[in-house]
């Protein structure tokens, strides 16, 4: 019975988590808080990412699989999990498109489009300062393709057992909120001093 209830515990964490996730993500692109939008984000999609983690595999793996598994099949925008994972890169350690998988030419670098501005748009600009390649995406059609893939994701994780407790399991490392009076309760369960 501890165990049952443990289970629905992380999965009501890990549902409330990513929800505000993406509640922040609006947020942040209604207020035209692009960057933050951006790296709020990827984070997600590395966290994500590392609920089915491989043993020995790192985040760009983790990362790659999921995006290219689900966020592109759900919903494509142009570009690769490669890409993407460098367009992660950039803006989580730079807060730039360049990144080391950009420099030595095995990703393109990713510029965004945002509010009425058009991934048309971007790329006429690009030609018009001499960047024709320019690989654009909306941060709108980002955010689509995220919450699609998280979407196409749970389904199937909900009709795999095996696959479900895995996610369980490494969602029961996320941390959560816990209201005070849950702390005290837990205190005086050993006669501790409440908060």
């Amino acid at each position: 019975m501890r165990c049952e209830y443990m289970s629905v515990q992380i999965t009501n964490n890990l549902n409330r988590n990513l929800s505000g996730l993406i509640s922040a993500i609006e947020i942040c692109i209604d207020k035209k808080l692009i960057m933050p939008a951006l790296m709020l984000l990827y984070s997600g999609i590395d966290v994500v990412g590392a609920l089915e983690r491989k043993p020995n595999t790192g985040t760009k793996a983790n990362f790659i699989r999921w995006v290219d598994s689900y966020m592109l099949k759900a919903y494509p925008i142009g570009c690769s999990g490669l890409e993407l994972y460098g367009a992660r890169c950039g803006i989580l350690h730079t807060m730039a498109a360049e990144s080391d998988l950009s420099r030595c030419g095995k990703a393109r670098e990713i510029t965004y489009a945002w509010g009425d501005a058009t991934v048309e748009h971007l790329k006429k600009a690009g030609k018009i300062i001499n960047h024709p390649n320019i690989l654009a995406v909306h941060v709108n059609d980002l955010l689509k393709a995220f919450k699609s893939g998280l979407a196409i994701y749970f389904d199937e994780i909900n009709k795999d057992g095996v696959r479900s407790s895995l996610v369980i399991k490494n969602a029961g490392i996320w941390l959560t909120d816990l209201p005070l009076s849950v702390v005290s309760h837990v205190l005086s369960l050993n006669n501790t001093e409440k908060v």
